[in-house]
């Protein structure tokens, strides 16, 4: 028995079908039947001017599940392909994934002394923990160093391994002061940030308690394999009485 699918495939000298009555269907047209372009509908036989109806072969002809038959240009009979050209897949739409939610875990560093210079190119002899990471607004899934006086900055980074070239991207951060984020060495976001890239030193304003800031990421930031995403967080005083950050990024691909 011949098998059904989306469509069934009738090859010369394989499986039978009745014959399908395409009469008053618009057009294309199958085997044997002419399109009348006035009225956009098939018929059978020769066209009333004498023509020949359009030949499509005998190779094959798709016959769909409820008894239609699709001749267009796509048949494999036409184009001169095979029947396995019939079922080639479009393209699919591009699709978005978050390669790094709210929650996830980063290393950080939250100590008196300056990290070294290359602290973005590093992973792995860290502390690390999942955010939110900070002290002082009791939410905190991990807890950082609540210095006196506080430690003017703290460090965070992860990494993300992506297979092809992303088309867009998008950040979200959850910061108190200030940050700055880098994705592999392209700086994409500064927030509240009026402060040197240094280690000393304090901004300027207070921001409200867990604020965030959505930005746009180029896609030329990123690298087929693995990105390194990091940030920096300032407080506004030696007094601060808290410090948050978390990071969600969202990634489109074709």
């Amino acid at each position: 028995m011949c098998g059904r699918a989306l469509a069934l495939l009738v090859f010369a000298g394989g499986c039978s079908f009745p014959p399908v009555d395409l009469s008053d269907t618009t057009c294309p047209c199958a085997s044997g039947w002419w399109c009348d372009t006035a009225t956009n509908t098939c018929h059978e036989g020769n066209a009333p001017d004498g023509s020949v109806p359009v030949d499509l072969g005998t190779e094959v002809d798709m016959v769909t599940v409820d008894g239609s038959v699709d001749a267009s240009s796509d048949d494999a009979a036409v184009d001169g392909g095979t029947p396995d050209d019939m079922f080639v897949p479009t393209d699919a739409p591009p699709t978005t994934s978050t390669v790094i939610s709210f929650g996830s875990d980063w290393e950080y560093y939250d100590q008196v002394a300056a990290p070294p210079a290359d602290w973005r190119d590093g992973t792995g002899d860290w502390m690390s923990g999942p955010g939110q990471l900070g002290y002082g607004d009791g939410d905190e899934a991990t807890l950082l160093l609540d210095a006196d006086p506080n430690v003017p900055s703290a460090y965070f980074r992860t990494t993300v391994d992506l297979s092809s070239a992303p088309i867009a991207a998008l950040l979200e951060v959850l910061y108190d002061d200030a940050v700055t984020v880098w994705v592999n060495d392209t700086m994409v976001t500064q927030q509240n940030w009026t402060a040197p890239l240094t280690h000393g030193g304090y901004v300027m304003e207070i921001a409200p308690d867990n604020s965030t800031a959505t930005v746009a990421v180029p896609p030329s930031a990123f690298v087929v394999g693995t990105n390194r995403i990091s940030a920096m967080v300032k407080q506004q005083s030696e007094t601060s009485t808290d410090l948050s950050f978390d990071l969600r990024l969202d990634v489109t691909a074709p």
